[in-house]
C-alpha cells in the first residue's frame, strides 16, 4: 500500500521484557522532515566549530568519524523527528499503573537505547539489513546488531 499512514505495527523491545511500542511508518514528508531538521542541527554544529571545522574534517581522526557516521542509518535523521512521527503507542505505565499518554514529551523521555531502537524499527531495519549485505548505501548492520533488531545470521 502507497499510503503509510495506517501502517502500523506492534513490536517487543528486546531489552525491557514486557514492554512494547507501536510504531508507524512514516511516509516521504515526515522522512524528508526528518533530514531537513538533522542537516539544519548539522549546519548549526558548523558554524558554532567556525574554521577548526576544516582541520578537524581533514585529520584522520575526522575521516574515521565521518566513515563511523556514515555506517550508522540514523545519520541522516533528527532522531527527536523519527520518533515523534513514528511512535504511536505502547505499554508503558505510570506508578498507579495507568498507561502514559505517548506525547512530544513522554517520547523525550525514552532512555537512549530505546530511542535509537525504537528510530532503527521507524525507518525500516528490513530496508536496512537489505541494503546492507547487498553493500547499498554505505550501511553497516552493527546499529541493527547492538540494538536487538537484526541477529547474526549462524552462517
Amino acid at each position: 500500500m502507497a499510503l503509510t499512514k495506517r501502517l502500523t505495527r506492534k513490536i517487543d523491545i528486546p531489552h525491557e521484557p514486557g514492554e512494547h511500542l507501536t510504531i508507524r511508518q512514516l511516509g516521504w514528508r515526515d522522512l524528508e522532515a526528518a533530514r531537513q531538521a538533522q542537516q539544519r542541527a548539522a549546519m548549526r554544529n558548523v558554524k558554532d566549530m567556525g574554521g577548526d571545522v576544516l582541520k578537524v574534517l581533514r585529520d584522520a581522526r575526522g575521516q574515521a568519524e565521518i566513515a563511523q557516521a556514515d555506517a550508522d542509518p540514523l545519520t541522516a535523521y533528527d532522531l527527536g523527528t523519527l520518533l515523534h512521527f513514528g511512535i504511536t503507542g505502547w505499554s508503558y505505565t505510570d506508578d498507579e499503573g495507568k498507561p502514559v499518554p505517548v506525547t512530544p514529551d513522554t517520547i523525550d523521555q525514552l532512555d537512549e537505547k530505546t530511542a535509537r531502537w525504537a528510530a532503527l524499527a521507524i525507518v525500516g531495519a528490513d530496508e536496512a539489513e537489505a541494503a546492507a549485505k547487498n553493500g547499498a548505501g554505505g550501511l553497516s548492520t552493527e546499529p541493527l546488531l547492538e540494538t536487538g533488531l537484526l541477529q547474526k545470521s549462524s552462517s
